[in-house]
């Protein structure tokens, strides 16, 4: 949940690739980047501190990302159909 949270405060985050759940996250949001070793990590994080603008672009992803899919509303409205469907 912590990869949840911070994008909630608007932090582009940066996560293991191996994690296809994560990964998931970052490419629907498109306000995070993935990697799979040392180079693919410290390559993200330079491209971010150098990328100003994708930086900022990834910050309102991040906090609209959650709050379409994640607030209670958006959850129970998904519970309520998944319950009127069976």
């Amino acid at each position: 949940m912590v990869v949840l949270e911070s994008m909630a405060l608007g932090v582009p985050v940066v996560v293991n690739s191996k994690c296809d759940v994560l990964k998931a996250h970052c490419l629907k949001s498109n306000a995070g980047l993935f990697y799979s070793g040392f180079h693919e990590f410290e390559g993200c994080i330079g491209f971010l501190l150098k990328n100003d603008d994708v930086y900022s672009g990834m910050k309102d992803n991040a906090k609209k990302y959650v709050e379409k899919n994640y607030r209670w509303d958006a959850v129970m409205d998904r519970f309520k159909a998944l319950i009127d469907s069976i």
